[in-house]
């Protein structure tokens, strides 16, 4: 059953506030705690809710117990209504069904519009798994309501994401990557300037389809992050230090994608934010324990 709320909307415009949905790891190392903790050391003031109560360490899985619908929406609205938050970043989610439902819920309650990431976790990183798969239809689904996907190769696969290109066709996640890395392809559409096509002012929520940053790829032995806009070249963001993974990169990445874009969510901040992004996720690796995070972030030699 939902709760009552009868809050009064903030006046304080100077906290542009991240809301963060995703698992409770108890070990701090994902999920709620990392990305709260991602925020603050990019001084942004994050907002937690629980969509599930997993039972682990930073090496070992046990359990997941998934919270309903309304048990996440009784933490949601409240702080929704208070603090209207700027940019909503998913995490693990039960179904698709829920995210599609509660994200609804929020923008209806959202005086101005927010973007909404997602980062479409299949596993934890230390063992065991939370989906197998998603809908074959998932991409047209969010649509409404998803702006920015962050997945890796094997994420991406699952979802059975597509891109769309200047000539208007589709192609699998396998077909891209050969399409855009191939120096002999006559479909070589991969931009060499990442700021091609991103100066444009438009608010991100206002994307007709999902932007999608395919995380982990590689450009002959060079790693880095792939960014698909529709209509718009593909861009290719090296990684210039590379690190061993750790418990939690997936987390720290698209939390701190989702910090920076609290102060700018516009299609001309997202190279900015992607590359704090690339470089908090190297820093938080580069540290000597399994669960560090360098507080605050040292951005400007990260990479």
């Amino acid at each position: 059953m939902l709760v009552s709320t009868q809050v009064t909307p903030s006046t304080d415009t100077s906290i542009a506030p991240l809301l963060c949905l995703g698992g409770l790891d108890p070990s701090g190392g994902a999920g709620l705690l990392a990305d709260i903790k991602a925020a603050q050391a990019l001084d942004v003031y994050a907002l937690g809710v629980a969509t599930a109560i997993t039972a682990q360490t930073h090496n070992h899985f046990y359990s997941c117990t998934w919270l309903s619908c309304e048990q996440i929406l009784s933490q949601c609205l409240p702080l929704i209504k208070l603090y209207q938050p700027r940019v909503i970043k998913w995490g693990i989610v039960e179904s698709l069904s829920s995210l599609l439902y509660i994200s609804s819920i929020i923008q209806e309650n959202l005086k101005t519009p927010a973007t909404f990431i997602w980062d479409p976790v299949l596993k934890p990183s230390a063992s065991g798994v939370f989906h197998d798969s998603w809908p074959q239809d998932t991409l047209t689904q969010i649509q409404s309501c998803i702006h920015i996907l962050t997945p890796n190769k094997s994420e991406a696969q699952a979802l059975q994401l597509s891109a769309e290109f200047t000539n208007n066709t589709y192609c699998s996640v396998e077909s891209t990557l050969t399409e855009l890395f191939d120096s002999k392809s006559e479909g070589n559409h991969l931009s060499q300037n990442p700021s091609t096509g991103l100066d444009t002012p438009i608010p991100l929520h206002n994307l007709k389809e999902p932007g999608i940053i395919l995380k982990g790829v590689f450009k002959g032995s060079q790693l880095g992050d792939l960014l698909l806009l529709p209509h718009l070249a593909p861009s290719f963001f090296p990684i210039k230090q590379m690190t061993a993974d750790k418990h939690g990169t997936g987390c720290i990445f698209a939390s701190s994608l989702a910090s920076s874009l609290c102060k700018n969510n516009s299609l001309s901040s997202l190279k900015l934010a992607l590359d704090q992004a690339q470089k908090a996720t190297a820093a938080y690796r580069s540290a000597s324990s399994p669960l560090t995070l360098p507080y605050p972030f040292n951005l400007s030699g990260a990479l």
